[in-house]
């Protein structure tokens, strides 16, 4: 059976990488989103510890092309 997914925003640090932390640990694939790249990579580790997916989109929320990204990305899970 397949994992739901869930994509986070801001999910870098703070509320965000807790959320995806906690969703991973109830079998969910993660889609994180952020602008720090080091840090992305730091609570993807954590998710895939978990034994679940995850996929990184970096970028600033407020760009068009960001959005895009995120949204086709978020389409094929």
């Amino acid at each position: 059976m397949k994992n739901k997914s869930v994509l986070i925003t801001g999910s870098s640090r703070g509320l965000g990488a807790s959320l995806a932390e906690v969703f991973s640990k109830n079998n969910y694939d993660i889609i994180l989103h952020g602008r720090d790249l080091v840090s992305l990579q730091k609570t993807k580790d954590k998710i895939l510890a978990n034994g679940c997916k995850c996929l990184i989109v970096q970028g600033n929320i407020s760009q068009i092309e960001t959005i895009e990204t995120l949204a086709d990305v978020a389409s094929r899970e």
